[in-house]
């Protein structure tokens, strides 16, 4: 169902846009990381970091997932980001509030698909 409503249409295309740049941003920094950690032999040690990139992976999925089902994609997206924030608090060495602005960062598109999702859900169905 397309809206007919032109400020819904820049929500869905803002949360879109901005999604997929940080989807396709954070792939290109993803690789960058693994071809430089395989060439030096580094592996993360800590479990939790594991879980935390983990749900970070979840959350892109989400955002992916988003362009097609706009509610369903945010909501994975922002719970995702949400538990790997709380995951990351309980590391003792990680920066808090560097990890507070790129979950905010991450969570825009998300909150943004679940506005419009939530408008377009609320809106009266008109036959024309």
């Amino acid at each position: 169902m397309k809206p007919k409503n032109s400020f819904l249409n820049v929500i869905r295309w803002v949360a879109r846009i901005t999604g997929t740049l940080l989807v396709v941003f954070t792939l290109i920094v993803g690789i960058g990381i693994i071809i430089d950690a395989a060439k030096n032999a580094v592996t993360p040690s800590a479990p939790l970091v594991k879980i935390e990139f983990l749900f970070l992976g979840i959350a892109l999925l989400g955002l992916l997932m988003a362009l097609w089902k706009e509610g369903l994609g945010g909501f994975i997206s922002l719970f995702c980001l949400l538990i790997m924030f709380i995951l990351s608090i309980l590391v003792p060495q990680s920066d808090k509030v560097g990890l507070l602005i790129t979950v905010l960062v991450y969570a825009a598109p998300s909150l943004l698909y679940i506005f419009y999702w939530w408008k377009n859900k609320t809106k009266p169905f008109h036959k024309n």
